[in-house]
């Protein structure tokens, strides 16, 4: 095709998806409503059809146009679409110009739809409309025609470029030696407490300027922020083992107060985990600290809006339980586990094979997730007709070293043989694509792609109820991967094996069994065929038709 076809083709794709969600308009607008939530400055959530939360929300797909993420905006429309298999094909079609332009003209499809869902909910009367690409001209709410589109971008992108550049005539290193300097004259007293939330939230993101923050970003370092471990100081063994970074040494201690042992071992010296969490009255002074902060900046036009201020998703009160219980995390349940293979089976022709097949093995396999990002295609083998997984290298423990039979439902239904040599022919060394971080002396592999996919997936089948009281995350796959090996009746010795783990931590934080000191053997090696016959005893029926599902299309997708 030449540039023009490729345009007609485009647009006629695109019209495809619009005429779809008029048609089916009830459908199509509740998906929109419960998408485009809008938290309000009081804090109050209002749903998508809100006219604030549409305003926002189009404001956000217009800049998304110039973003780096363009690519994942467009996919994240068009897994809830109408034609996910039709932009499949076309992705293949396309020149390298063409998808491009296709991106461009999938949000602008969107766009067009939310000004559809604003113009029914406040007026049908309005009829002196420019005719638009996609919607007819009597309804359409912001007279932007397909014809328009490109003048239209163009003079949003300088407006825009023009508006953030006044946010950006500071790093955020600079804004903060700025404030502390503000701070020394007022209340030099006060110091140490202001910097180390100011710290924890510029690590929470790489951005240069604190105006490119995203949500997200806040949400790491609240958590961060609640979970900085009491007593921590800048001269401290901790800090100094962690490179000065804070939010990395309260992921490790959320993760060791929610029971995998040695991740941070020097955390724990007692029973009493929980005694090592901050008191609610630090959190609360630091988090008013970093308030002071981001007004500051609001004030001086750092940032445009400070998202913790008045926002209940970031009050202290909602961590109470957290501050004063220590609790378990809970495995996944059927209806979550059935519920993430239909996502993923829907979501397969747009996304990533490593995005779909890392849970997956976590699943089968038991694996935590930094094991199976760091896999590397030799770590795939073969001893006597059962292939494995061989963990090695830079593990937890020493019980950690362990081969892991490859279960026959990853062989058979999702061909993850053919996916290694796959790899192997490609002469990569590394299984999976990820970008990686260097952390405490060592290549991390799971950081990004928990933060940029597998937490977003996550929300589409979890509730924020069963993550925030639950614990609910990628390590519930181990947990599931226990429970269901216990349903199908396989012995506490078997499950130690294939998870790595001492029996007596297995039974203790899997089952919540305590066994008695020298009651039994802590840890025996057992014998790999042995290992494949109690996996494969893994107990999945509950889940079979919606593995088999995602299984066919998977192999449709890729192989």
């Amino acid at each position: 095709m030449n540039l023009e076809e490729e345009l007609e083709y485009i647009k006629n794709l695109l019209k495809q998806y619009v005429d779809v969600a008029k048609e089916e308009y009830s459908d199509f607008a509740n998906r929109r409503e419960h998408k485009y939530t809008y938290t309000k400055e009081n804090g109050k959530k209002v749903l998508g059809s809100h006219p604030k939360a549409i305003d926002y929300h189009i404001e956000e797909l217009q800049d998304s146009v110039y973003s780096a993420d363009k690519e994942e905006i467009a996919k994240d429309i068009i897994n809830d679409s109408n034609i996910t298999e039709e932009y499949t094909q076309a992705v293949k079609e396309l020149s390298a110009e063409g998808r491009q332009r296709l991106l461009d003209e999938v949000i602008k499809a969107e766009i067009e739809l939310l000004y559809y869902d604003k113009s029914r909910n406040e007026s049908r009367t309005s009829h002196d409309k420019i005719q638009n690409t996609y919607i007819p001209n009597e309804i359409s709410a912001q007279n932007i025609a397909y014809s328009q589109f490109n003048t239209i971008k163009e003079t949003i992108m300088e407006a825009k470029a023009e508006e953030e550049q006044k946010y950006k005539l500071k790093t955020k290193e600079e804004v903060f030696s700025e404030y502390l300097d503000e701070v020394r004259k007022e209340k030099a007293n006060l110091l140490d407490k202001v910097i180390q939330p100011i710290k924890t939230f510029l690590q929470s993101a790489e951005h240069n300027h604190l105006v490119d923050y995203k949500i997200l970003d806040y949400e790491i370092f609240f958590n961060a922020l609640i979970y900085t471990p009491k007593y921590l100081y800048e001269k401290s063994k901790f800090y100094k083992e962690y490179s000065g970074n804070y939010v990395q040494v309260a992921e490790d201690f959320k993760e060791s107060l929610e029971g995998e042992e040695n991740l941070v071992s020097d955390f724990i010296q007692s029973d009493k985990l929980d005694s090592r969490l901050q008191s609610k009255k630090n959190v609360e002074e630091k988090y008013n600290e970093i308030n002071n902060f981001l007004d500051y900046c609001k004030d001086n036009d750092y940032i445009k809006k400070n998202y913790l201020r008045g926002n209940r998703k970031f009050s202290v009160k909602k961590f109470d339980g957290i501050l004063k219980n220590k609790r378990k995390r809970q495995p996944f349940n059927n209806i979550e586990l059935n519920l993430m293979f239909t996502k993923l089976t829907k979501s397969i022709n747009t996304t990533d094979t490593q995005n779909i097949l890392i849970p997956i093995i976590s699943l089968f396999s038991g694996l935590r997730v930094e094991e199976i990002c760091k896999l590397r295609v030799e770590d795939i083998k073969e001893e006597n007709d059962i292939y494995y997984f061989d963990i090695n290298g830079l593990v937890k423990t020493e019980n950690s070293i362990r081969k892991v039979p490859i279960h026959s439902q990853l062989i058979d239904k999702f061909k993850f043989l053919d996916f290694v040599k796959k790899r192997k022919n490609e002469k990569e060394e590394m299984l999976f694509n990820l970008k990686s971080v260097y952390h405490k002396g060592k290549l991390k592999y799971s950081h990004y792609f928990l933060r940029d996919y597998f937490y977003n997936f996550r929300d589409s089948f979890i509730t924020q109820e069963r993550i925030e009281i639950d614990l609910v995350s990628f390590h519930s796959f181990r947990h599931t991967f226990a429970t269901k090996l216990d349903a199908g009746r396989v012995d506490l010795f078997a499950i130690s094996n294939l998870l790595g783990h001492g029996v007596d931590t297995v039974a203790q934080v899997f089952f919540n069994i305590k066994i008695k000191e020298n009651e039994t053997p802590n840890y025996i090696k057992q014998d790999l065929r042995k290992l494949k016959e109690d996996l494969e005893k893994l107990e999945l029926s509950d889940l079979q038709e919606n593995i088999n599902n995602c299984s066919i299309a998977y192999i449709n997708a890729f192989l």
